[in-house]
């Protein structure tokens, strides 16, 4: 899986997911499996908005370590209230129709000791 992450003012990055081509950093014109961008709320946290395409466990947890090498701990997202959704993060609240979740990313992380190699571990700090 292919991900690119591009940053946005001030301190927000906008990424770019292909779910069938191998790690990488150039897109090479193949089109897009999956859309959004991560905020930046504070030195821990982000939320990541305007998702779009493939929204699977795999993009979700590729997103998340992305998110943990960035240097943030905690993810936020939301759906539209009762749709279907990563069984990923916490439930926060309802709130003008959006169901709001919380991943703790280092907690999830650490539950995936194949994809828990030293870059991400190294964030701890």
């Amino acid at each position: 899986m292919r991900i690119i992450v591009s940053r946005i003012p001030p301190g927000s990055h906008e990424v770019a997911i292909w779910t069938g081509l191998p790690p990488g950093d150039e897109d090479e014109g193949q089109a897009i499996d999956t859309v959004c961008n991560i905020i930046h709320m504070n030195q821990y946290e982000c939320i990541v908005t305007h998702a779009m395409g493939d929204l699977s466990d795999e993009v979700n947890v590729t997103l998340g370590l992305k998110c943990i090498e960035l240097g943030y701990r905690l993810m936020h997202w939301a759906v539209t209230h009762g749709a279907a959704h990563s069984h990923r993060g916490k439930f926060q609240k309802t709130a003008q129709g959006m169901d709001w979740y919380t991943v703790d990313l280092l907690k999830e992380a650490s539950a995936l000791p194949d994809r828990w190699d030293g870059l991400y571990k190294g964030n701890m700090s």
